[in-house]
């Protein structure tokens, strides 16, 4: 019997295949920005109503009848409007601290 000399040779290691990166999720489109809202309690104080207030309408009760915190109580308010006093009264409250 004849052995056939068989040589084996180092070889490199084949390479790996590169890695695919995974698509990253698509951002949202950016909402446009929106205006902003101008204060309508500016110029409230303890006795005067804000300048936004007119005779038909009242910032703070949104109808034709004045709801300022410090003039009139708050019987018959709805949620808006309530919510609307409570701003009113933060902003009282920081113009008694800041004079």
């Amino acid at each position: 019997m004849s052995e056939t000399a068989q040589t084996t040779e180092p070889t490199a290691p084949a390479p790996k295949p590169a890695r695919r990166r995974r698509a990253g999720r698509a951002r949202p489109a950016a909402e446009p920005a929106a205006p902003r809202k101008t204060n309508e309690l500016a110029g409230i104080g303890p006795k005067t109503c804000p300048t936004a207030c007119t005779p038909e309408r009242c910032v703070i009760s949104t109808v034709g009848v004045c709801k300022h915190p410090y003039m009139v109580g708050d019987a018959g308010c709805g949620q808006i409007t309530l919510r609307n006093r409570e701003a009113a009264k933060k902003v009282l409250k920081r113009q008694k601290i800041d004079a």
